[in-house]
């Protein structure tokens, strides 16, 4: 028909369902179809006025001979697009739009890194669903003047993710560098990795500087190597594909490094991006560490080949979190790996007073606390048990209102000292300042302890 109609297009849409590969099927028809779509593609003159066009998401499943010279023998790869690309696509999509004076869509395109056509589609339509719902709750709105403002943007924002992280969800909980106490050696390592690649790349190229690809964190467990991945990965704006390592194993063979393979792929194909695997020891211990056998070696294989193939490739950072690198295979040490590793220790006590401020901020204080001494009796404590301190004296604190009936009242430093001495430091010493800090805190929390 499109011979009889010439000059004419034919176009396959989605036609790795109509031509997959052929080792990869067991039916016939599968089979009969694709010889049947190469001999007519074979049929046509070289120069004939009739022209096949196809598009596809995952090439690699197309029949090879498909993409041989003569049929298919053009191909084109269309990326996620760059922030001048994102400007252009809300421009168009927005053209029609009444945009208050606070949109700005150079920092709204910035915003969007990873995001293709479709959800920069839909950001824009949730924008005005969001303008629109908040004209039409308001008590005598005049319809003719609704506007999109930049809050229903950070609306539409919070709802409309890249269609690339939605086929593994990132089970990241959002968290901001406000939220992490002490660490400032760890975030700032990290914010040279993440934040210089994407604001500083002229100057990068000027002094031939390569930062790492890829970025271990290290340290014993609660001492916040998953809080600073949730931060970056929440701050640093680019999409994050995440993994546990705990999930990515599988009993069936070769599943584990099909899994590794797709979470890399399409990183590569929202580049540029950033690949998280929480607790990466549970795949990539060295040889008979995982008692595993071989199929822990394959998946260590595939991690590093998938590491390996990302130099000279679409800028893709790996940041992999552990509590234990000693069982970590030494090649993920190598240059262009897992090449720096940031290893957190015990904390200080100007640290430890640092995360117990933001772990107490939104808790009623009784004035008396003294959050100063709390860190001398907690010094050297990971920052989860010190945030579970802080809940702990919280509750007691519920506790008592419940138990009495009484208003609600405050947090004091008697349910922090009851806290503390429900969860002693393991290998605790008691040194000088430490007995001070107790008899101080025994001092100010006299009144208002829990019984």
């Amino acid at each position: 028909e499109a011979a009889a109609r010439a000059p004419a297009v034919v176009f396959f849409d989605e036609i790795d369902a109509l031509a997959p590969a052929r080792d990869a099927v067991d039916g016939q028809v599968e089979r009969r179809v694709v010889a049947q779509l190469m001999a007519l593609m074979d049929g046509l003159e070289p120069r004939g006025r009739v022209f096949v066009l196809a598009a596809t998401n995952i090439p690699d499943a197309l029949d090879p001979a498909l993409r041989r010279p003569g049929r298919f023998e053009i191909e084109l790869a269309l990326a996620a697009p760059d922030a001048a690309g994102r400007r252009e696509i809300l421009e168009i999509h927005t053209r029609a739009m009444p945009l208050a004076p606070d949109v700005d869509l150079e920092a709204v395109a910035e915003r969007t890194r990873g995001f293709v056509g479709a959800d920069l589609a839909a950001l824009c339509r949730e924008a005005g669903l969001a303008a629109l719902r908040r004209a039409t709750g308001a008590e005598g709105a005049d319809p003719g003047t609704i506007c999109v403002e930049a809050r229903d943007v950070d609306a539409a924002l919070g709802v409309v993710r890249p269609a690339a992280t939605r086929r593994r969800a990132p089970a990241i909980a959002p968290a901001r560098w406000d939220d992490i106490g002490g660490l400032a050696s760890a975030r700032a390592r990290l914010t040279e990795a993440v934040d210089w690649r994407l604001q500083h790349g002229a100057l990068l190229r000027h002094y031939a500087v390569a930062l790492p690809r890829g970025i271990l964190l290290a340290g014993p467990p609660g001492c916040g190597k998953t809080l600073l991945a949730r931060a970056v990965a929440h701050e640093c704006g680019l999409p994050v594909f995440a993994a546990s390592g705990a999930q990515l194993p599988s009993k069936w063979v070769g599943e584990t490094e099909r899994a590794i393979r797709d979470l890399f792929q399409r990183a590569r194909q929202a580049a540029p991006a950033l690949v998280l695997i929480d607790d990466v020891d549970a795949i990539a211990a060295r040889g008979g560490a995982g008692g595993d056998g071989r199929s822990g070696d394959r998946a260590v294989l595939a991690l590093l080949g998938e590491m390996d193939g990302l130099a000279g490739a679409a800028p893709v950072l790996v940041l992999a979190t552990t509590s234990r690198p000693d069982l970590l295979d030494p090649a993920l040490f190598a240059p262009g790996r897992l090449e720096e590793v940031i290893r957190i220790g015990p904390l200080s006590r100007d640290e430890t007073l640092a995360v117990l401020r933001v772990h107490t901020r939104a808790l009623p204080l009784d004035s008396a606390v003294d959050l100063e001494v709390i860190a001398d009796l907690t010094a050297g404590r990971p920052g989860a048990e010190l945030a579970a301190l802080c809940q702990d004296a919280a509750r007691l604190a519920l506790r008592q209102v419940l138990a009495t009936g009484g208003v609600p009242g405050v947090v004091t430093a008697g349910h922090f000292r009851s806290a503390i001495e429900s969860r002693p430091a393991a290998g605790a010493s008691a040194t000088t300042a430490r007995e001070a800090a107790e008899s101080a805190l025994a001092d100010r929390g006299s009144e208002g302890a829990p019984g």
